[in-house]
């Protein structure tokens, strides 16, 4: 226990703020009576507190710590279950998606981006190279008969703006084969939003 100088109350030591230049180690007083003073000063001094503040704030150090305090707390806030609930929820909305389609079709028509797709469709060709791939023409034409001209998904119909694309059901990716049984008719949505993952998802 410890009695403050300012309010003279005896209290735990964990109520004072540590301080090396004091005997024990401890400031003089409780950090209750420290807040109350320091809050005083600053209305009592209220422009020259925000004088100080611009001052510092627009100093080097000032924008470092700033930076790197926003860095922080950025990552406290991304790595939270409300944000990447939130996240997820955005990406979903059609102007979210007219955004990445966007960015993605500037990326396409950039050296970086050419380079990018030749190297993704290298690497699917050597992986079609060493799986069984026995699809023709005419097992495609069976597979729209049979699923009535519809996306296996979303059991949209086809049209001439909203075209079929062959999906495998078990991507390439994951030791799919490019056979009858492991594909489907899918709009282009589906298929990309599908992605790399199985169907049924587990």
């Amino acid at each position: 226990m410890k009695t403050c100088r300012k309010c003279g109350e005896s209290k735990p030591e964990s109520e004072f703020y540590h301080d090396k230049t004091m005997a024990d180690g401890l400031r003089s007083a409780c950090k209750e009576c420290i807040k109350a003073q320091s809050q005083e000063y600053r209305y009592e001094h209220h422009e020259a507190t925000l004088e100080q503040v611009r001052r510092y704030s627009q100093s080097e150090q000032g924008r470092t710590k700033h930076r790197l305090w926003n860095r922080d707390r950025m990552r406290r806030k991304r790595q939270s279950p409300e944000f990447r609930k939130a996240e997820r929820e955005r990406a979903r909305t059609p102007h979210a998606q007219a955004l990445r389609r966007e960015r993605w079709l500037r990326y396409a028509h950039t050296s970086r981006g050419i380079e990018a797709q030749r190297r993704a469709a290298t690497k699917r060709r050597s992986r079609m190279d060493n799986i069984i791939c026995d699809f023709s023409a005419d097992d495609w034409s069976a597979l729209l008969e049979k699923h009535g001209h519809q996306c296996f998904y979303c059991r949209t119909k086809f049209t001439n703006d909203n075209p079929p694309t062959r999906d495998h059901v078990v991507p390439i990716a994951k030791g799919g084969s490019h056979t009858k049984d492991n594909i489907v008719p899918a709009c282009k949505r589906c298929n990309s939003s599908k992605g790399v993952s199985v169907w049924p998802k587990s």
